[in-house]
């Protein structure tokens, strides 16, 4: 279509009952309209360039500092997915003394970092089947680490690996509320009799 036959668009826009079509007021936009300078200098030979590569996974994440229960938190602080994250480091030979050597504390501190708490208790569970001299005092801690409605879960999934459960699951049980005794009962009398 030229100028001249039109375009078809000439027709008023529609308006909307009670809207005054003269009471719309504009402003200025508050930035400059310039263009932007964005900072550098012109090179004429392309001799001078030189590549850069950078690795978003290890920048200021200790890309060369060897494996630590301090670099890991600070991997999950970072990670769009700590429990992909967690699952890649335990298949890891290098992180494998930073996992089994792990004090209940550590692995609380470990789930707490865990941003999705639904996934808290694969975490947990995910660590505690490489946590040698896995105890009950690492499932306490781990279950103050969590919020409250992954408890449950969290329990059960960590329950079979404990190595003193049979000497010390009243101590996981007494920490336990009502309603979550209730529901671990039988995972309870399981693990004592296996």
């Amino acid at each position: 279509n030229n100028d001249e036959e039109g375009d078809g668009y000439d027709a008023p826009a529609p308006t909307l009952d009670g809207w005054d079509a003269g009471n719309v007021t504009t402003i200025e936009p508050a930035y400059p309209v310039s263009n932007p300078i964005l900072g550098g200098n012109a090179t004429d030979a392309a001799d001078d360039e030189e590549d850069v590569i950078v690795d978003p996974f290890n920048n200021e994440m200790g890309g060369d500092e060897p494996p630590s229960l301090t670099l890991l938190l600070q991997k999950l602080d970072q990670s769009i997915s700590p429990k992909s994250t967690v699952k890649d480091l335990i298949n890891d030979s290098e992180w494998g003394d930073v996992f089994a050597s792990l004090t209940p504390n550590d692995y609380a501190a470990i789930i707490k970092r865990v941003k999705v708490e639904f996934d808290q208790a694969d975490v947990a569970n995910m660590i505690a089947e490489v946590i040698e001299g896995f105890v009950c005092a690492h499932v306490i801690a781990a279950y103050g680490a969590v919020k409250e409605w992954t408890r449950e879960q969290l329990v059960r999934k960590l329950l079979n690996h404990c190595t003193d459960v049979k000497e010390n699951a009243n101590s996981i049980f007494e920490i336990l509320t009502d309603w979550e005794r209730v529901c671990l009962e039988r995972d309870f009398e399981r693990v004592k009799e296996g």
